[in-house]
């Protein structure tokens, strides 16, 4: 029987003769083909005798016997002692554990027991309990592996397809879906999906890849698609899918897995738009405190925020100590939006937020203009305002971004922190360049203020051909004051002289305080005729001075009053500026001279005319 699959004989099942001693014992043909067959079968096989003793077995039999004696291997002992019984064939199997002592893996054995003889031959037997028993075993661990793995995959696809975000899918060749996971997907359970068009659910006008995943005849990873929930609301998929065809090649549809990334998506985009919105927000700030001058800061840091929330025009803006807004710079100087009527309505809305502690943006519609005025702070209190201005009708920033947990903070609210310092810095600095042009005791322009903006002022007049008057004022009899009635005394006549000189000026005068009890005043468009006047004015007002600094004069005080040289600028007659000075100062000395009190009119530049004494 060698060279092939052994096969049981016919000596299992009919008596070839009678017992016959064999090699010195009682051994019958049964047992000597029985374990010819043992030796010669590829899988584990053993002979039992009466009373279920092992009488023989094959090398592959050593495992079982190993079990058999540790008393493992019931299975067997139940097999061999009923077919012992009986006379009949019969099958059974064991399964034995991964032995963690010898490494050995689990295994499982299927058993076919038979008896050396048929049932029928009883006669020709052994007593019942004594026939001796062969069983053959067939190893299905692999088969059994293979059967769990199936088993254990299919739970685990399951259980994944429940639990996971994921969904998978078929279609067939229009593209209807035959099968959705249980879980279902997008909002619609897998039933409601179940013979639904793919092409339905696809959002066509904010697709991202031209591409079909649902219907396509070749493997495709990673696309990327647009589609519609349940809600009706865009969700955003990666698809990974491959075509499915059959045994004759021909295309039936594709299968594969979606993700809804919606939320990684939103994510990544917020992420995005943060690390945008941090570059405008250092580029805006460098620009505001990147330069020495407040109004090229404040230019740069408006138009780098008009262009990045696209406003057609931008515009910083100040208040002062009146609470009166001021355009310290302008993205777009030349739109018609900014005038006095719009600034004034601005300068309302930011008190009545003020009043309610409000500190939103405000927004109106004016002449199909929105604005949105955004409050600057500093140290609490607001300090001007952000002012975006859209001719397209839309106040709000378009870059406002929606946060997942809520709104991100407009550009504009976030950059006002900075801008409300750099306000406050240009206020400081104004502030100190007004304290460096003004006269500490009177408030009048000092003489350094007074020459430069005279300067100014006598160029352009040369200019426009018109004509202007210089005064140059003396106090008469100021002395006498400080050394009867002290110098507090003195400084509240200074004082109550300048305040005659502010109340009784026009817009576009300059009036100062030259020094000690010296002033001037510069008047513009005004002639000789015109400068008379004012001057008799102000001999008449300064009568007036020692009751308003409340000083009550001895009789034997002289008169406090003034003295006045008037330089008429005329651009018939050029002259430079100190040319002008010396004429005004010569004749206020004259009047000195004469006897204080009155006004001398000095000579032209030309010399066409006398001076002009004024009693």
């Amino acid at each position: 029987m060698s060279g092939q699959n052994p096969i049981l004989s016919a000596a299992f099942w009919r008596r070839v003769g009678s017992p016959n001693k064999v090699g010195g014992s009682d051994m019958d043909v049964f047992e000597i083909i029985a374990r010819a067959e043992i030796t010669a079968f590829p899988g584990p096989a053993l002979l039992f005798g009466p009373g279920g003793s092992v009488l023989a077995a094959n090398r592959e039999a050593s495992r079982l016997i190993k079990a058999l004696t540790d008393g493992n291997a019931q299975d067997i002992r139940i097999l061999q002692a009923g077919v012992s019984a009986t006379g009949r064939p019969a099958i059974g199997q064991i399964f034995l554990p991964h032995d963690p002592v010898t490494g050995e893996a689990q295994a499982l054995y299927y058993l076919t027991a038979m008896a050396l003889a048929a049932a029928e031959h009883l006669s020709e037997q052994h007593a019942i309990g004594e026939r001796r028993v062969m069983i053959l075993c067939r190893d299905g661990s692999a088969e059994y592996a293979m059967r769990n793995a199936l088993i254990e995959s299919r739970d685990l696809y399951r259980d994944l397809s429940r639990c996971s975000s994921d969904f998978s899918w078929q279609t067939d060749e229009n593209g209807a879906f035959t099968f959705v996971s249980t879980k279902g997907a997008l909002g619609f359970s897998a039933q409601a999906l179940n013979g639904r068009r793919s092409q339905d659910l696809l959002d066509q006008t904010s697709q991202l890849s031209g591409t079909n995943p649902f219907i396509i005849r070749t493997p495709v990873e990673n696309i990327e698609v647009s589609m519609r929930d349940a809600k009706g609301d865009l969700r955003h998929c990666r698809v990974d899918a491959l075509p499915v065809y059959d045994k004759m090649n021909n295309w039936r549809g594709a299968r594969g897995v979606s993700s809804d990334i919606t939320e990684a998506r939103t994510h990544q985009l917020a992420l995005e738009f943060m690390h945008k919105r941090e570059s405008q927000v250092r580029a805006i700030v460098e620009a505001a405190h990147g330069s020495l001058d407040p109004a090229a800061a404040f230019s740069n840091a408006s138009t780098l925020l008009a262009s990045a929330v696209g406003a057609s025009n931008c515009c910083i803006l100040g208040l002062d100590s009146k609470q009166r807004l001021r355009i310290l710079a302008a993205s777009n100087p030349d739109s018609n939006t900014q005038n006095r009527a719009t600034l004034s309505r601005i300068e309302l809305e930011i008190q009545d937020a003020c009043r309610n502690n409000f500190s939103d943006p405000i927004s109106f519609t004016d002449a199909g203009v929105s604005h949105q005025i955004t409050m600057t702070t500093h140290a609490g209190a607001p300090n001007g305002a952000i002012w975006l201005q859209n001719a397209n009708g839309d106040a709000n920033e378009v870059n406002q971004f929606v946060l997942p947990g809520g709104f991100m903070r407009s550009l504009a609210q976030t950059v006002t922190g900075h801008i409300g310092i750099a306000i406050a810095h240009e206020n400081q600095m104004c502030r100190l360049a007004e304290l460096s042009r003004t006269d500490e005791l009177t408030g009048l322009m000092n003489r350094r203020a007074f020459m430069e903006d005279l300067l100014q002022r006598h160029g352009h007049l040369h200019r426009v051909s018109r004509v202007g008057a210089l005064l140059y004022i003396d106090l008469d009899n100021f002395k006498p004051v400080n050394d009867r009635h002290g110098h507090a005394a003195g400084d509240r006549v200074l004082k109550e002289f300048a305040n005659i000189l502010d109340s009784h000026s026009r817009i576009g005068d300059l009036c100062a305080r030259l020094g000690g009890d010296e002033f001037a005043i510069w008047l513009e468009d005004t002639d000789a005729g015109g400068a008379e006047v004012k001057a008799r004015h102000l001999i008449e007002e300064a009568k007036f001075l020692p009751r308003l600094a409340g000083i009550a004069p001895a009789d034997d005080m002289p008169v406090l009053g003034l003295s006045i040289g008037i330089a008429i600028a005329d651009p018939r007659f050029p002259e430079q500026l100190p040319q002008l000075i010396m004429r005004a100062d010569e004749v206020m000395y004259q009047v000195k001279r004469q006897g204080k009190g009155s006004v001398i009119i000095a000579r032209s530049a030309g010399g066409l005319t006398s001076s002009i004494s004024v009693k």
